[in-house]
């Protein structure tokens, strides 16, 4: 009785650690994301600059 109380808790555990790994990498891909997300607008505002820049020379 004991040992599959044991098993269950420890099944349970496992599993919301699983929970935790998972939430930890969302965690980093949103900020991998967000790093990604402003390096691609400063690439789009340079490239907005380029056309203008050449227009004006």
């Amino acid at each position: 009785m004991k040992e599959r109380k044991l098993a269950k808790r420890t099944e349970k555990l496992e599993k919301l650690n699983q929970e935790l790994s998972a939430l930890e990498n969302n965690e980093e891909n949103q900020k991998k994301r967000e790093k990604l997300s402003a390096k691609i607008e400063k690439l789009e505002n340079k490239l907005a600059e380029k056309p203008a820049e050449e227009q004006e020379g």
